[in-house]
Formats: structure tokens, sequence, C-alpha cells
């Protein structure tokens, strides 16, 4: 990592163009995968282009929770559980997607055994 250990989430490291999320979600193209680890499904895909930095974007479908405070609280839990483990693992430069897929407000506990699983199948997965 090139944070020199810190464990943070900075700006950087958010995925934020639409064009790249897009890209996530097209289902004429080969490059996304995905993989699943309850209660979250990850699509995936391996970055071609300069940034050699891996970018994560997290989402709670209002579909499921139709309280913004809900979707908020399971999020932050998501992405504090990501900052804390994601130095554990050596990830080559992705875009991530995580998407909730319970239906009832899970422990952070089991969020953060789903996110290390992902980290884990993520990390093994070679570039291509």
């Amino acid at each position: 990592m090139n944070n020199d250990n810190k464990l943070t989430f900075p700006k950087s490291e958010r995925l934020c163009s639409v064009k790249d999320i897009e890209k996530l979600f097209d289902r004429r193209s080969k490059d996304s995968l995905s993989e699943f680890a309850f209660p979250l499904k990850v699509v995936y895909r391996e970055v071609v282009d300069n940034e050699p930095i891996t970018k994560v974007i997290f989402s709670v479908p209002k579909k499921s929770f139709k309280k913004a405070v809900d979707r908020n609280t399971i999020k932050r839990r998501l992405k504090e559980a990501y900052r804390l483990n994601k130095s554990n693992f050596e990830i080559s430069a992705k875009h991530i997607i995580f998407i909730y897929v319970s239906k009832n407000i899970e422990s952070y506990q089991l969020l953060e055994k789903s996110i290390v699983s992902i980290l884990k199948k993520l990390s093994t997965i070679k570039k291509s």
C-alpha cells in the first residue's frame, strides 16, 4: 500500500466515476466478474488504465431499506470493515462494488467476516 500502512479510506480510493460504474454493470462486457459472501455480492473488474489503485463503492438498495438511516448505517459498517482490513491483502488494481443483499441489518462482525472473505478471494486472483 502506498498509504505508509495507514488505515485510511481517502477520496482517491472511492469509485465515483459514472462511466466506471457503468462499465461494472455492462452485461455485454466480459470484463466484470462477481463473487458472493453473504450478505454481500461483489462485482469487480481489472483496471486497464494508468491508475494502479483499487477503487471501491458500497451499495445498499433503497428497495430493501426505505429509511436512509438504515442504509447509511450499513454503508458505514461496510466502509469501516473494508478500511480496517484492506491493508492485510495485496489486491491488484480493480474497480469493486460491494452490494448488500440481505433484507436485515446484519451485525458488524458478520459484515467484517464477509469483507475479509471477499478480499481474500480477490487477492488470490491473478492479473491476466
